[in-house]
């Protein structure tokens, strides 16, 4: 039986830090984007500690990679909703819709990134 999706989007949960702050997203200065990206994320992990204590909280660099002021490196993490034993009937489906999104994906991103999909 398959499984529910997760997906867990640091670029989602800073939005919605800075939207409850009342701070427009997305940042439009670099110095900015670092300054209340720190603040989200001492924030953060202190909410996943009190949720977690068990579980460590991947570091803030093992999210993104910046220089000169520009994100060169980022990472999002999604399980699928098969299990390894699911027949190939179910998990073809999947993974030509996991490919399809990749490749609306790609289009769609700045030429810098086109390779890191």
């Amino acid at each position: 039986m398959a499984r529910k999706a997760v997906v867990t989007c640091w670029v989602s949960e800073f939005a919605e830090y800075l939207n409850k702050k009342n701070i427009k997203f997305p940042i439009q200065t670099s110095s900015e984007f670092g300054k209340r990206l720190r603040e989200w994320w001492a924030y953060a992990e202190k909410k996943h500690k009190e949720e977690n204590p068990d579980e460590d909280r991947r570091d803030l660099a093992d999210h993104f990679y910046m220089t000169d002021g520009r994100i060169k490196f980022m990472h999002i993490w999604a399980a699928s909703r098969l299990t390894e034993q699911e027949p190939a009937n179910i998990k073809y489906p999947e993974y030509d819709l996991w490919q399809e999104f990749i490749k609306k994906e790609r289009e769609m991103a700045p030429k810098e990134l086109k390779s890191m999909l």
